[in-house]
C-alpha cells in the first residue's frame, strides 16, 4: 500500500476509530491518544497491508486490541463521566432523561468487554452482524444472543434503579 492512499484511508476511518476507542476507554484524551497509536502502527505495517482486505476492518481490530491492552493496564480505575448540566426550562424532566442517559452509558462502561464491544457496535456504530463477526471472531448467533441479553439486563437494571414497575397486560 502507498502511503498517499494509507492517508487517505486513514482520514476515512478516524472518526470511526475515535468513537469506539471512546466507548471502550470512556475518555476523549485516551482516545485520541490511542487512535494515534493506532495509526503508528498501521503505518509500520503499511508494506504489508494487503489492499484487497478489509481496511477499516483491520483497522478496528488493531484498535480493538489496543483498548483491551489498555484497558488491562488499568484495571481497577474507576472511569467518570463529566458533562455539564444544561439549565432550561424544562430542567426536572432534561435531568431526568440526561441522568437515565448517564446511568445507561455507566452501565455499558460496566460491562464486560466482549458486551460492550458488541453493543457498541451494534447499536451506536450500527454496524451490521456479520460485520461485528469479522471484527471481533465471534459467530453470528453468538452475537445475537450475546446482543439480545445484554439488552435486557441494561434494561432490567435501568427499571430496578428508577424502581419502575412493569405493567403486565
Amino acid at each position: 500500500m502507498e502511503l498517499n492512499e494509507l492517508k487517505i484511508k486513514i482520514s476515512e476511518c478516524r472518526n470511526l476509530l475515535f468513537r469506539f476507542a471512546r466507548r471502550l476507554l470512556g475518555s476523549r484524551e485516551d482516545a485520541e491518544d490511542l487512535v494515534q497509536e493506532v495509526f503508528v502502527k498501521l503505518w509500520q505495517k503499511m508494506d504489508k497491508l494487503d489492499e484487497k482486505r478489509n481496511f477499516n476492518a483491520f483497522a478496528m481490530t488493531v484498535t480493538k486490541n489496543l483498548c483491551i491492552d489498555k484497558l488491562r493496564a488499568r484495571r481497577g480505575k474507576f472511569i467518570e463521566l463529566d458533562e455539564e448540566i444544561t439549565y432550561n426550562q424544562n430542567y426536572a424532566r432534561d435531568f431526568e432523561i440526561k441522568d437515565s442517559v448517564e446511568q445507561a452509558k455507566l452501565l455499558i462502561e460496566n460491562l464486560p468487554l466482549k458486551q460492550k464491544m458488541i453493543i457498541h457496535l451494534r447499536d451506536i456504530e450500527g454496524f451490521e452482524y456479520e460485520e461485528i463477526s469479522n471484527l471481533l471472531g465471534y459467530n453470528i448467533i453468538d452475537i445475537k444472543v450475546t446482543l439480545c441479553r445484554t439488552r435486557k439486563k441494561i434494561r432490567e437494571q435501568l427499571m430496578e434503579l428508577y424502581d419502575y414497575e412493569r405493567i403486565e397486560n
